[in-house]
């Protein structure tokens, strides 16, 4: 079997996630930006820790599930005990030391496994952990727990930190285009044929003259006049490259693929009916296969492209799409920023004619530069690591887009000089995750879309929302319940807000709480001695879910946390323990 080496960044990945998952806590984020090779991560820190373990990888849907199986292959072998745990295919999963499942799988179930079956959980894509359908589960197991993701900041307000913790690392695509852990991008903004020079003009005269201030969706409006898809779809092919090109829905696609050859349009079918779905990931993944093999040059795609889908042969990203976050944007310029021993460069063509992205890319590149001057304080070496109108680090635009730079420039003076006024801002509207600032940024015009990218020393999310750090242990939160006087969970409900550290969650935070009982340091009653006793008390608190139970046994004290372990061979089943059967 070929040995695989670590790269430099992902040994300083493994060595981090180990310390974390040996701690008491046994939980670790791994944040890597696309294309630096998350899952094959995850497969090292596995083999250093729990090689002899058993192991849940958990994802979202299939084309990650193979993905992630293939990538084990390379370090564990092609003989490792694998079981694939999705829809119809359960194969011999409780015999298996590695079990690949889809979340809608084993969500619902759990009733089938012991909350203490793995040594390790990990979640691929784990900013997904905290969405409602998906937190029962990664919750239901008492094992250590890994998440890799490249975006750990949800669309909501909930926050994955609360299941993985903080990041052990965080190497970000701008660091890692920096280090030349990627290949060298070229961006290209194929704004200038499409700009209406008169009347942007006349904004900048209005400009200039003071007589108001416009929005950046007005300029947008005014200013920009959209291609025709046969211009684009030439532009893209008369560069002579593999190339993904995000569209703005799935008939925008479609119709994508009909105008290009050697075209094939790729998403979700996520409003298709049960039947024409399965046909919709059947043709996915034969689409998938022909890119790869080179029968196809062109994939049209929507957001179903944008995780977990590997394909290291594009040469060429085209952007056909708007994008209101800058996740996204760079999200997607990622997907093609995977190594590829053929590759010299990634070429990014920017079709999107709007302000937001020229935003972000003014963004993008100022950070990188920062970086270039952290790395190298005496100053930043000569790198190809982007290139922009053909000039690494410097930017060549035509005079319609330096007119637009001040355009920009007049949008955005207005804004908070410093993140801390606009922190203060944020946190008496009650804003309290980046799904609600987009929510409610436009009460106050003068809060920036972006914050993260537009202070220089913007402290992260936590810190500008005002969030405070839960406790780190249920032991240390259970001397601030204590000294509240907590004696019940209606209690602590009410009461747990008096000390913004301790957490509206329980079972979330602090996954080892023994039970609510001890939590707040009162005698614990004997367990109920039979299973008959335990049922009857189960069914009287209304439970009628292996979830429900998680979430609400510790309302009655003698619930045992798992009662398939503590009845063992006596434990009927689930249906016969909540009275479904006789």
């Amino acid at each position: 079997m070929k040995v695989i080496q670590p790269r430099p960044y992902q040994a300083i990945a493994v060595r981090a996630a180990l310390k974390a998952l040996r701690s008491k806590l046994k939980r670790a984020l791994v944040v890597m930006a696309t294309g630096l090779g998350k899952t094959i991560t995850a497969a090292m820190i596995t083999k250093a820790l729990f090689a002899k373990g058993r192991i849940l990888f958990l994802v979202h849907n299939t084309f990650i599930l193979d993905h992630a199986v293939s990538e084990f292959k390379l370090i564990f072998g092609e003989d490792m005990d694998v079981s694939i745990y999705k829809g119809g295919s359960k194969t011999a999963p409780h015999k298996a030391q590695f079990v690949f499942a889809t979340w809608q799988t084993m969500g619902i179930n759990l009733n089938n496994w012991d909350t203490k079956h793995f040594d390790l959980v990990i979640v691929d894509e784990a900013h997904h952990t905290e969405a409602i359908t998906y937190a029962p589960t990664i919750r239901y197991f008492l094992a250590a727990k890994l998440g890799i993701t490249a975006t750990p900041d949800r669309n909501d307000d909930a926050d994955i930190r609360e299941v993985f913790g903080e990041e052990v690392v965080n190497f970000s695509l701008e660091e890692a285009i920096v280090n030349g852990w990627l290949p060298p991008i070229e961006y290209r903004l194929c704004h200038d044929n499409s700009l209406d020079n008169v009347e942007l003009q006349k904004v900048l005269d209005e400009i200039r003259t003071a007589k108001r201030r416009m929005s950046i969706a007005e300029i947008n409006r005014r200013v920009f006049i959209r291609k025709k898809a046969k211009v684009v779809a030439k532009t893209i092919m008369d560069e002579g490259k593999p190339a993904l090109i995000f569209c703005k829905d799935i008939s925008h696609a479609k119709r994508m693929a009909r105008i290009i050859p050697k075209s094939r349009a790729f998403h979700s079918g996520k409003d298709a009916k049960h039947k024409t779905q399965r046909k919709i990931w059947d043709r996915n993944l034969k689409t998938l296969s022909d890119f790869r093999s080179g029968k196809l040059r062109y994939v049209t795609a929507v957001d179903a492209f944008n995780e977990g889908v590997d394909v290291p042969a594009i040469h060429l990203i085209a952007l056909l799409r708007q994008h209101g976050v800058i996740t996204r944007w760079k999200q997607q310029i990622g997907r093609g920023a995977r190594p590829d021993d053929g590759k010299t460069k990634l070429v990014v063509m920017d079709f999107v004619s709007n302000l937001e992205h020229l935003q972000f890319l003014l963004s993008f590149k100022k950070k990188i530069a920062q970086m270039e001057r952290k790395k190298y304080p005496k100053g930043p070496k000569v790198s190809k690591s982007i290139e922009i109108s053909g000039d690494p680090f410097t930017f060549t635009f035509t005079q319609e887009i330096v007119n637009l730079m001040e355009v920009l420039e007049s949008c955005s003076k207005d804004f908070y000089a410093t993140w801390e006024e606009a922190s203060e801002v944020v946190k008496k509207l009650g804003i309290t995750g980046t799904y609600s600032y987009r929510q409610k940024r436009s009460f106050d015009s003068k809060l920036h879309s972006a914050p993260d990218q537009f202070y220089a020393n913007f402290p992260g999310w936590k810190t500008f929302f005002g969030r405070v750090e839960y406790y780190s242990t249920w032991e240390d939160a259970s001397i601030a319940v204590k000294a509240l006087g907590i004696r019940s969970w209606e209690e602590y409900k009410s009461l747990h807000k008096n000390d913004p550290r301790l957490p509206p969650d329980l079972y979330g935070a602090y996954p080892a709480l023994p039970n609510f009982k001890k939590l707040c340091g009162l005698e614990e009653k004997n367990l109920y001695v039979t299973v008959q006793e335990a049922s009857t008390a189960a069914i009287a608190l209304g439970i009628k879910t292996s979830t429900q139970y998680w979430k609400d046994s510790h309302l009655d004290g003698r619930l045992p946390k798992n009662p398939r372990n503590k009845y063992k061979k006596k434990f009927p089943g689930w249906d016969m323990f909540w009275g479904k059967k006789k």
